[in-house]
Order: structure tokens, then sequence, then C-alpha cells
């Protein structure tokens, strides 16, 4: 039997492997974005020793609100820097994409345009996902302090 492919088909392929793992990535972020999501920054539990006296229960609280607002600062300036960043990327990929599909072919530019949207949308989920998990660090280290 004939294994020959014709090149389209192998453009096809070629377009295929260059478009789906970036998807796949991106929607693997998401999903462990989700995940981390759930975890709960709350303080110590009642029995903690920081958790000892009943008055100090408010300062818990103030403590965790603390840090979850400065999350929220941080999350807020790193947001705006990426935005601006994307801005300036933007006129990048159509003066790029523009010259990719008039240079060489469509399904080019295709996957240079879906390469340019994964790895912005990877920069987001990364951004947030390394905020949120430095919150989790300081939280679980505020925990341990007494050890």
């Amino acid at each position: 039997p004939d294994l020959s492919m014709s090149q389209e088909t192998l453009d096809t392929i070629s377009t295929l492997l260059c478009v789906i793992p970036p998807v796949v990535g991106v929607f693997w972020g998401l999903k462990e974005m989700v995940w981390l999501r759930s975890i709960k920054i709350q303080g110590p539990p009642a029995t903690h020793a920081l958790a000892c006296p009943a008055e100090s229960r408010d300062d818990i609280k103030i403590v965790v609100q603390s840090m979850k607002q400065i999350a929220g600062f941080i999350q807020e300036g790193a947001s705006a820097f990426l935005m601006e960043e994307y801005l300036h990327m933007t006129v990048y990929m159509v003066v790029a994409s523009c010259c990719v599909a008039s240079c060489i072919n469509l399904p080019t530019c295709l996957s240079f345009l879906v390469g340019c949207f994964t790895s912005s949308a990877s920069g987001l989920i990364g951004m947030k996902v390394a905020v949120f998990a430095n919150l989790c660090t300081a939280h679980e280290a505020w925990l341990d302090i007494d050890r």
C-alpha cells in the first residue's frame, strides 16, 4: 500500500500539531486555576496555637482580610500591566499575521494567531495563579510560625 501523504494532508497535520497542544495547555491551566481557587484562606483553626485566646479571633480575621486585600492590590497591578502589554502586543500580532499570511499561507497565519492568543491567555492565567499561590504561601507560613 502507498503510505505517502499529500502536501495538503501534511499541512493540515502540521497546523493541528501547532494548534491543539497550546489550546489544551490553556484549558489545563484553567483547570488548575479553578482548583487553586478552591483553597480557603481563613486563618488558623480554633485549636491552633495562634488562635488560643477567644478575643484574638477578631485579630486573625483582620490579618486574613489584610492578606487578601494586599493580594488584591498586587493582582490589580499585575492585571493592569498585562493589559497594557497586550495592547502593544496586539499591534505586533496584526502586523506580523498580515506578513505571515501574505508571505507564507493562511494556515500558518492561523497557527501564529492561535499561538499569540494562547500565550496571552497563559500569561494572564499564570499571573493570577502566581499571585494567589503567593497568598497561599504567606498564609501557610503564618500558620506555621509557631513551629
